[in-house]
């Protein structure tokens, strides 16, 4: 495993100013990513890896921990094994948004750049006992239609950013977009729903 991660580190070594001044003009490289995901999972099929740009400015590379033990482990040589980079933070997990949920939006544009989302509303559907995961009718309110392939993925991106890796890999399993808001689903703001989840887990 040691070599296959020099091998990693030396690419992004390589790559990560590119990779950054692309980010900065909104342009992902996507040649790029999928090398990185290629050489990840040499190092352990289920590694994860993405780049978060918090609202203070700074390039995260985030390696997801997804909850899981082992991953943690693999992660932690990982990052001690990381080059010293003067444009890049490295770092194991993604957190929880901290913040309300109207700044988060504000900052992160899942949708697009000409959409805006003026709410979003869930409904836990199903729950699965052995797995303690869930399935999500989901309701955007926005200023244009988008087809529901398009906001299946947006929404998937934003729940992964907005709960953290851990809760979102722990606890969600299957989105179902609702377009219209029907009366009999009791929908429930979306900044309640990482309260709901982490009370799940602990009861």
């Amino acid at each position: 495993m040691e070599s296959k991660i020099k091998q990693f580190w030396e690419f992004f070594e390589k790559e990560s100013f590119f990779i950054l001044e692309n980010l900065k003009y909104g342009i992902v490289p996507k040649s790029k990513f999928e090398l990185l995901d290629y050489l990840l999972q040499n190092i352990h099929p289920k590694l994860q890896a993405l780049v978060n740009r918090p609202p203070n400015g700074e390039a995260h590379f985030v390696f997801l921990t997804k909850g899981r033990l082992g991953l943690k482990r693999i992660i932690t040589e990982l990052l001690e094994r990381a080059p010293e980079n003067e444009y890049w933070l490295f770092k194991m997990g993604l957190s929880p948004w901290s913040g309300e949920f109207h700044d988060f939006n504000k900052h992160y544009k899942f949708f697009g750049p000409d959409i805006h989302v003026y709410d979003i509303y869930f409904d836990i559907y199903k729950t699965y006992p052995s797995t303690g995961k869930s399935n999500l009718h989901i309701h955007v309110e926005k200023n244009k239609p988008l087809p529901k392939y398009f906001i299946n993925d947006s929404m998937r991106a934003f729940l992964l950013y907005y709960l953290g890796d851990q809760l979102f890999f722990k606890k969600i399993l299957y989105l179902k977009i609702v377009q219209r808001k029907p009366r009999h689903i009791n929908f429930v703001h979306i900044s309640e729903l990482k309260t709901l989840l982490e009370f799940s887990w602990v009861t």
